[in-house]
């Protein structure tokens, strides 16, 4: 059972819209909600194994095997989402639960979209650019700017099926080297890390991973891998090709506070133009899909 204050009732009453339609392996079950006074409270499937932010806390890194197996599962649960014509926009270890036998589970759809809804997705923070930021996973209320990808952070950036699939590069790296791809506790170091920083290749792991890693975790969302590049990726499969058929996505607008501080930040020269960016007179970028 999950209890919600009620100032998060549009946000919890989009997560039972969502949850409601959803009947998947690797989504975890909506039973049912009801409300109080003060709360919302949401009955859903109960999740013995935590969530995968406690095991990253506890093993820091996992091992290979283990990571393909919780990979072959978030796969499962996201393209299954991207099937039904959503984006869930929020993906990160605290939204990954655990059943007994090891299976993993999508949940908290409170910020997930419709592939055409234009709504903008609200993350929450103080509205103070220097606000120091909890650590990665910490905070339950707020689309994670660690997962974030870069485009999301440009004048007309837009959540996508690529955006999705960024964040599960991030949350990959997370389980193979037990700390974020790009850190810092100070939001505007950290967008910029985010749009400039070079990921490594993971110590330990094999090519066939970082391969796998290096591109999701693509700055161009056009040259991102796909998922038709995932469902022939040498690290999951053997080479067996899936027909996989996405519903067409209209553009969805972002959070426009992280973008108006990028804007400033690339004014003031803190940050340097994104190279793919084709300014006009006025500053605006314009993005070719």
């Amino acid at each position: 059972i999950k209890k919600v204050a009620k100032q998060y009732r549009q946000r919890v009453l989009n997560e039972v819209r969502v949850l409601y339609n959803f009947i998947h392996p690797n989504i975890l079950k909506f039973i049912n909600w009801y409300e109080t006074s003060n709360h919302i409270w949401i009955i859903e499937e109960f999740c013995a194994g935590g969530d995968l932010y406690k095991i990253l806390q506890e093993d820091k890194a996992l091992p290979e095997w283990s990571i393909r197996e919780f990979a072959q599962d978030i796969l499962q649960g996201l393209l299954y989402v991207h099937e039904e014509g959503h984006l869930y926009c929020d993906l990160k270890p605290s939204n990954l639960v655990l059943l007994e036998d090891g299976t993993v589970k999508l949940c908290d759809f409170g910020l997930s979209r419709p592939v055409n809804d234009d709504q903008e997705v609200h993350v929450e923070g103080e509205e103070n650019e220097e606000f120091a930021l909890s650590q990665p996973g910490e905070n339950q209320r707020q689309g994670s700017p660690y997962y974030m990808a870069p485009e999301l952070f440009h004048d007309l950036g837009t959540h996508s099926y690529a955006s999705d699939l960024w964040s599960l590069g991030c949350l990959l790296y997370e389980m193979a080297s037990g700390r974020t791809p790009f850190f810092s506790r100070v939001l505007h170091k950290l967008i910029i890390k985010i749009m400039n920083d070079d990921v490594k290749p993971v110590k330990g792991m094999s090519d066939a991973f970082n391969d796998f890693l290096l591109s999701l975790l693509q700055k161009d969302p056009t040259r991102r891998m796909t998922w038709e590049d995932i469902a022939r990726h040498p690290w999951l499969t053997h080479g067996e090709h899936t027909e996989i058929k996405l519903p067409e996505i209209r553009e969805m607008p972002f959070q426009p506070r992280y973008q108006a501080m990028v804007k400033n930040l690339r004014e003031a020269g803190v940050i340097a133009p994104a190279p793919d960016d084709e300014h006009d007179e006025d500053g605006s970028n314009h993005h070719h899909h």
